[in-house]
């Protein structure tokens, strides 16, 4: 706790051999390492493995909005990065937004799976895009 909210904490678990700490979350690194060493003690010994979350190649869990201006009112799609998306749990990871034949530019609001803030972008349209979380 600090200044009346907490800074971190942390799991410490018995797995098959030994232990495995997390998650581990903080507000700063000194704060981790404080949270760390306390995991630590609280077992006195053995062997402890830090499980650390897989990344996230396919960005599963990633929100597109895409929007547009149509008879001089805004237009806004939302489509959502799905490990299964078809018949027979197909997976296609393109995310396909339905415009029909509107000329122009559309503009785009990426929330990558975990992220605060979003990735704005303007993109043509009639075409696909390939994008990349900055």
């Amino acid at each position: 706790m600090r200044d009346g909210g907490l800074a971190g904490w942390g799991v410490i678990r018995p797995c098959r051999n030994g232990r495995k700490i997390g998650p581990l979350v903080a507000d700063s690194r000194a704060t981790a390492e404080l949270v760390l060493s306390a995991l630590l003690a609280s077992v006195g010994g053995g062997e402890v493995f830090l499980d650390v979350p897989g990344i996230n190649r396919d960005a599963v869990g990633t929100q597109v909005f895409l929007t547009y201006q149509e008879d001089g009112k805004a237009v806004r799609q939302m489509r959502e990065v799905q490990i299964a998306n078809g018949f027979s749990a197909q997976g296609d990871r393109r995310l396909l937004f339905g415009l029909g034949t509107r000329p122009g530019p559309a503009e785009v609001a990426i929330f990558w799976c975990g992220a605060t803030e979003p990735q704005k972008l303007i993109l043509a349209t009639g075409r696909y895009h390939t994008v990349s979380q900055k």
